[in-house]
């Protein structure tokens, strides 16, 4: 095993390195892929939860990427329908004939491009509407109402690398590149366990850097690289407050310096943001601070009849990107289709570094990386556009039959929880409850509805090793469970051994 050398190694288990290794390994590549931390550990879960067109592109009047973008988010529905849904939005006006008109062409436009193959056309509704006449101030008319989706984003990044596994990837979540060097035509990793004090080496063909944030940081202190990238790093902030409407439907508010902030439906509680702004710092450190918070408050409350206080806040949390730095004040429309910036040569072994993309994208970046791969190694064809993702072989409406079958079959779990369970793990939720006639069947309930069963599913199929990993980025549970409830499913995984990584890491030695 020692001397295997793989065709792809990537540092980064996000959206970006997780969709490159799924694209990758189903064109016929051995692939590596590690991580210093969890599979969606930074970024990759501190999103707006959205996979959308990309609204802002209307009024950049990049036509472009809002096609492209449009495109991806059906794409990506029909991949994984437990995992990205359709949502309803409503984007508010003000009673005045020429914003009402422009408001109406951009939605033509929104429309048109997409298609609309599996989404309803935008509607225009008036204060009647009860998201309208009861939620909003007086001064608004109505609403323009359209369709993006929201996404389970972590659940996508591991759904990704379960597909790439599936194709006979390596993931390895916790085990950090120290350095990578060329060695000939060749990359040598060298790798360090983040839990244990163990040591590997892994040889490959082609690098990729999808590190986000750490782009820059790795190519100048981990990769032997001939140069550098230029980026800027942004910082989005989010909060989640106790429910504002008791509708389903969203609001995409625009506020006073033009940018759109969301007001999503999640779960019990209600989601805003996002406030970006430029970021200097280390981003594993990042948190929400009280400027971003306050902006996002006072933009819901210039819309909404009822205030929003800072004592409503859940909890919350930021995220950062990284985008390329052109000098510009403002990003590129096409920027967050991702960027791809190669470092190789004649003789070289080649680099790419892929950052700058988003949730909706990820898909046709991992594809156009892959497709660069093709230029240096046989590639198979694209096929990602066709394929569906882990637990996502049902059609877009069949939430709720999936949900009843399981309730059939299993008549011990309620609805709440059937519908919990399909929309985390959609076809694949029967193999967690496989062979249980009764709850006690499933072991130990550890809080809500989250059963042993399940817990060692996640460690065993998901890469799970912590209470974080279970309740915030799995699961989605973490609101539910109490202090002690969290510290007694962390001593349960402490009990199952899972502190050191495994020894049998394909190609390493």
């Amino acid at each position: 095993m020692s001397g295997q050398i793989h065709d792809l190694a990537i540092i980064g288990g996000g959206i970006t390195g997780c969709s490159i290794a799924r694209d990758a390994a189903g064109r016929g590549l051995s692939v590596f892929l590690c991580d210093q931390a969890d599979l969606a550990g930074a970024g990759s879960s501190a999103s707006m939860k959205l996979v959308d067109g990309g609204l802002h592109h209307v009024d950049q009047l990049a036509l472009g990427s809002l096609r492209e973008g449009l495109k991806e988010r059906e794409v990506l529905l029909r991949s994984a329908p437990h995992l990205v849904r359709p949502l309803r939005l409503l984007l508010p006006y003000r009673n005045r004939t020429v914003q009402k008109t422009m408001l109406r062409a951009a939605m033509f436009a929104y429309d048109h491009l997409a298609g609309r193959r599996a989404f309803p056309p935008t509607r225009m509704l008036d204060r009647s509407d009860g998201a309208i006449g009861e939620v909003l101030r007086d001064e608004f008319a109505g609403a323009a109402e359209y369709s993006d989706c929201r996404v389970d984003d972590a659940r996508l990044v591991v759904a990704n690398a379960m597909d790439a596994r599936g194709r006979g990837a390596s993931i390895n979540p916790r085990l950090r590149c120290v350095i990578a060097e060329r060695d000939g035509r060749a990359w040598r990793l060298s790798l360090e366990a983040s839990d244990s004090d163990r040591r590997f080496v892994v040889r490959a063909r082609s690098l990729v850097n999808a590190t986000g944030p750490w782009t820059v940081d790795v190519l100048n202190h981990v990769i032997d690289a001939s140069r550098s990238v230029r980026v800027r790093l942004v910082k989005s902030t989010h909060v989640v407050v106790r429910r504002l409407f008791d509708h389903d439907r969203a609001y995409a508010l625009r506020a006073t310096d033009r940018r759109i902030v969301f007001v999503i439906p999640h779960g019990d509680h209600t989601l805003i943001g996002t406030a970006d702004e430029d970021f200097h710092g280390d981003p594993g450190s990042v948190a929400a601070d009280n400027v971003e918070i306050a902006y996002l408050l006072s933009t819901v409350g210039a819309y909404f009849r009822q205030p929003v206080l800072e004592d409503q806040i859940a909890w919350s949390w930021a995220g950062v990107r990284a985008i390329r730095d052109d000098g510009s004040a403002k990003p590129r429309p096409s920027d967050g289709d991702g960027i791809i910036e190669e470092d190789g040569g004649e003789g070289r072994a080649p680099l790419i570094s892929a950052y700058g993309g988003r949730i909706t994208t990820s898909r046709r970046l991992a594809e156009r990386v892959v497709d660069q791969i093709g230029k240096t190694l046989p590639v198979g064809k694209a096929w990602t556009s066709q394929a569906t993702l882990p637990g996502g072989g049902f059609e877009v409406d069949g939430m709720t039959s999936l949900a009843g079958a399981l309730k059939a079959a299993y008549p011990f779990v309620d609805d709440p929880w059937a519908r919990r369970l399909v929309g985390s793990y959609g076809t694949l939720a029967q193999s967690i409850l496989s062979g249980a006639r009764s709850p006690g069947d499933l072991g130990r309930t550890f809080g809500a509805d989250l059963t042993e069963a399940e817990a060692r599913y996640l460690v065993r199929e998901e890469w799970a090793r912590t209470a974080e990993d279970v309740l915030w980025r799995r699961s989605k549970l973490g609101a539910h469970f109490s202090a002690a409830e969290a510290a007694a499913l962390e001593d349960w995984l402490a009990e199952q051994g899972l502190g050191a990584l495994s020894a049998t890491i394909a190609g390493a030695r």
